[in-house]
């Protein structure tokens, strides 16, 4: 069979399989990806692996450009921390130590 482009990749549909929120990350694989709207298990839902994203960041921390990030679940913040946490891609704004903000993340492709 000769392949056939069935979709351009920046966003893949996927069958949830369990409930998923909008606006989350979740592991795809190796990397992650941002639920794009809230699906019940069993549902299909989007999930959007290329792009740039804004998330809340742990306040301890500085994020410099192009660091690596990745995204806890239990907190729903970004940490440049692997740990057990979903690698998301790199972060192309930066924040400062002790102070609560924001960091933009650049998907990083499977």
């Amino acid at each position: 069979m000769v392949g056939k482009k069935v979709q351009d990749g920046d966003v893949l549909t996927i069958t949830a399989g369990a409930a998923l929120t909008g606006g989350t990350a979740i592991a795809f694989g190796t990397r992650g990806g941002v639920v794009l709207a809230s699906a019940a298990i069993g549902e299909l839902a989007s999930l959007q692996v290329e792009g740039v994203f804004e998330f809340t960041a742990t306040t301890g921390e500085v994020i410099a450009f192009g660091a690596a990030m990745y995204y806890i679940v239990a907190t729903k913040l970004v940490t440049t921390t692997a740990g057990t946490n979903i690698p998301l891609g790199r972060a192309t704004t930066e924040k400062a130590a002790g102070v609560a903000g924001v960091v933009n993340v650049k998907l990083e492709s499977l």
